[in-house]
């Protein structure tokens, strides 16, 4: 339909409604659709059709960088979707104003963008203003307000907050359905990522009922091989792995790895995320040289996405650290560590991973002869975090305190 009003208007020299539809193609092939080569032409083409119609407010510019941002967004390459979602909303701020509503799809993409990038104060202040803005123009009970709660909950979720994350879901969740059908993509998507928090907080069995109604939507409205039911699936392998269920966690973390590498090709974050988990489950069993392969590719689909200095990357070499210290090689899981830990502290919050590697590198420590000191700091630091995470984390909390008590005691 768009690309047969596109050529209608493109042989009637009708620029301006050829530059219309195709920024909507933008959206429907390259970012619905994932064919983003495609979408990339065009957007060329709608930059082509407003440089002959005229576009002297450019706002048709603003829509094909939003558009185009989604494309960047698909592809893992969040500093370009952060890039194009700026320049949008700049055009957006100066002809419509700071509070007009019409920006605030292109303030919830740079929410995103900056959320990927790990710049979680930004991304909730920008959350924060959607929903303002929202709230004010549409009424509470609107669900464009549902999808600002949504954003928001993630950005506390990224954070560790997750009573206030799950409360934010609830909430979202609570609008939508009251709005949308059962089996709607963002109603999918709100009961997907409480799961998550389900999953962090280890109320598994509430998690795992989630997911498995999600992922029975996702195969049945999307197809079995869709990206979305490989998140779905990458998400489950989650709850299967705190349950302790080995050969569960193994079956479903590579079924989500072969959907998300066809879905989304091999080098996405998605499939960073996929070898990462795939590789901890190896080091658990203690195949240490498969782990360590997994995981080294993971660390280079991370670099390459996010850079050497994003929270992922040290989640990913942290895990690298800890095969070496199982392996019997304290000295490079030391370095190793040591460098996850720095990334971590230059983040806000207290990243999922950072208290388990802290307390790795405290052992780590002592196996190298390393500062005996320091390591009981780290291993002191970890059981405090797991002492405030209740008891979600008292298995953890029980094996650095033992672990304290018997190095305390030799010292």
């Amino acid at each position: 339909m768009h690309r047969a009003a596109y050529q209608r208007a493109a042989a009637a020299r009708a620029w301006s409604l050829a530059a219309e539809a195709a920024v909507r193609l933008v959206y429907v092939v390259g970012v619905r659709l994932e064919r983003h080569a495609e979408g990339r032409l065009w957007a060329d083409q709608a930059e082509i059709a407003y440089a002959l119609a005229g576009d002297p407010r450019r706002l048709g510019e603003a829509q094909r960088l939003e558009k185009l941002s989604g494309i960047h967004h698909n592809l893992g390459e969040y500093r370009e979707s952060l890039e194009r979602s700026g320049q949008a909303l700049a055009i957006y701020e100066r002809v419509l104003g700071p509070e007009h509503p019409y920006l605030t799809t292109t303030l919830s993409n740079l929410a995103l963008a900056y959320q990927q990038q790990a710049d979680l104060a930004r991304a909730e202040e920008t959350c924060e203003r959607v929903l303002e803005i929202r709230t004010r123009a549409l009424g509470p009970e609107h669900p464009q307000v549902g999808r600002a709660l949504f954003k928001l909950a993630a950005v506390y979720e990224d954070r560790g907050a997750y009573a206030e994350a799950a409360e934010l879901y609830r909430r979202a969740l609570a609008l939508q359905e009251r709005a949308l059908t059962p089996t709607s993509d963002e109603l999918t998507s709100t009961l997907n990522n409480l799961a998550t928090v389900y999953t962090r907080t280890r109320e598994y069995a509430a998690a795992r009922a989630l997911l498995e109604r999600v992922l029975e939507i996702r195969e049945r409205s999307l197809g079995p091989d869709h990206a979305r039911v490989g998140t779905t699936l990458l998400n489950l392998a989650g709850v299967l792995a705190g349950m302790e269920d080995h050969e569960a966690t193994r079956a479903t973390l590579e079924r989500a790895l072969a959907i998300l590498e066809r879905a989304k090709g091999p080098e996405h974050p998605f499939v960073g995320y996929a070898l990462n988990n795939l590789g901890e489950l190896h080091s658990r069993l203690g195949e240490y040289d498969r782990a360590q392969e997994l995981i080294e590719r993971a660390r280079g689909i991370g670099e390459a996405n996010f850079g050497p200095d994003h929270p992922f990357t040290a989640a990913v070499v942290g895990n690298l650290g800890g095969v070496a210290l199982a392996q019997g090689r304290p000295g490079d899981a030391v370095a190793l560590l040591e460098r996850a830990i720095g990334i971590f502290d230059e983040h806000e919050g207290e990243q999922e991973v950072e208290l388990e590697h802290r307390f790795k590198l405290a052992r780590a420590l002592v196996a190298s002869g390393g500062d005996r000191a320091r390591a009981l700091e780290l291993a002191r630091a970890a059981a405090a975090g797991w002492r405030d995470a209740g008891d979600a984390m008292a298995r953890e909390l029980a094996e650095a305190e033992a672990w304290i008590a018997e190095h305390d005691a030799s010292e």
